[in-house]
């Protein structure tokens, strides 16, 4: 079975999960049926599937191990060499510009031009797929969104071999760093990462080499035909629960009845 998002993920709980490890998203409204809902879905799921696939943000009422959730990608570009004095192309694509961080990106990029760096900028809204995966192919850096861990998007670039700037907190993850440069939400912070990038020659190469490496180890299809595999035989990285998760979970409860069904029947059963 696979958690997808708010099938399993109750936001008000989960934001005091995701504040207690660094990252921060939605509190979204309180709603105890929907909460009930989630909560004995979860249990229903653990009682009766084999394996459960999911990610530390819905992961909200686990109570044992779960697979790392992962997709495979194809290859869409064989590395390819950077030609020094040529004009380096950074893409940003925005499904929603509030989610995606698109204003901070914008006004990194306007200092950028600012400060006179040569560069090319394309920002790409409204297109399909296949548009943005042959903008993709011509691209050297690729900046995604601020996020805990790395999107479809991201990984379509680092399978084009660019390097990447996006989702990447191994802390909240638990599962390893990526060389996805994290973008942290400040357009200063963002313009750093992108000078350096576009001015340090040998620091964009490596970037964009180790980023297409992290694809082909984690992603391709090679990798994921051995992660299914272990899926299959239950050898495939898991994460557990956090020790103190019922703390969080009471924590976050919005009314006596949420606290109530968390104190009699979350258990980590892992410990």
């Amino acid at each position: 079975m696979m958690h997808c998002g708010s099938d399993s993920r109750y936001p008000p709980m989960q934001y005091i999960i995701d504040n207690h490890l660094g990252f921060e998203s939605s509190k979204g409204s309180t709603d105890t049926v929907n909460f009930l809902r989630k909560l004995i879905f979860v249990k229903i799921s653990e009682l009766s599937a084999d394996q459960i696939i999911s990610t530390r943000d819905q992961a909200t009422f686990q109570m044992i191990p779960y697979n790392h959730f992962c997709f495979p990608m194809k290859t869409l570009a064989e590395q390819k060499d950077i030609i020094l004095g040529g004009i380096i192309r950074i893409v940003h694509v925005p499904s929603n510009r509030n989610l995606k961080g698109t204003t901070i990106v914008l006004n990194a990029i306007n200092k950028l031009t600012e400060r006179g760096h040569n560069f090319d900028f394309i920002l790409l809204e409204n297109k399909k797929n296949e548009d943005v995966l042959s903008e993709l192919i011509k691209a050297d850096i690729v900046i995604d969104q601020p996020g805990n861990w790395v999107g479809r998007l991201a990984i379509e670039a680092c399978a084009s071999n660019c390097a990447v700037i996006g989702g990447n907190l191994p802390r909240y993850t638990n599962r390893f760093d990526s060389p996805i440069i994290p973008f942290y939400k400040s357009s200063d912070k963002l313009l750093e990462i992108l000078q350096n990038l576009v001015t340090n020659f040998d620091f964009l190469c490596l970037k964009k080499k180790c980023c297409y490496e992290f694809w082909q180890r984690n992603y391709s299809q090679t990798s994921y035909l051995e992660y299914f595999d272990k899926l299959l035989k239950n050898k495939s990285p898991k994460f557990k629960p956090l020790s103190n998760q019922k703390e969080l979970l009471l924590k976050g409860s919005c009314n006596v009845i949420e606290k109530l069904f968390i104190y009699l029947f979350y258990k980590n059963n892992y410990d």
